[in-house]
Order: structure tokens, then sequence, then C-alpha cells
């Protein structure tokens, strides 16, 4: 796997069209699914949406990695 360049400008993204991410964690890091880490991944949510530049149609959090 090859990594991307981290200074390479990203295409602007059109509001109306959603985008798919996914964020994948260091292997030391405990699971993601833990009772508490679901809960602060769900109030970061919850924070980003009410600012209102940001909307959540879906998410999946896995052990390792948030889709």
């Amino acid at each position: 796997m090859t990594r991307r360049d981290p200074h390479r400008r990203r295409a602007s993204l059109a509001s109306r069209h959603p985008c798919h991410v996914t964020l994948k964690v260091r292997r030391d890091v405990p699971s993601l699914r833990s009772r508490r880490l679901v809960a602060e991944l769900e109030r970061s949510f919850r924070a980003a949406c009410e600012r209102g530049r940001f909307r959540l149609v879906h998410y999946s959090i896995q052990r390792d990695h948030v889709h």
C-alpha cells in the first residue's frame, strides 16, 4: 500500500453530494466499540451536526475504524 501525498489539495466537494469517509486508528488504540469510545464518538458527531456545516447520514463503528 502506498501512502497518499498529504500536501496535495483535494477537489472541492459539493454539499449536495454525500461523501464516504473512513477513519482508521493505529494498532495500539483500544477497540472503538467500547462503551466509552462509542459514547464519545456519538457526542462528537452530534456536536459537529449542531454547528451546521456537517450532516451525518449514517455511520458504522468498527473495532479499528469508523465509516
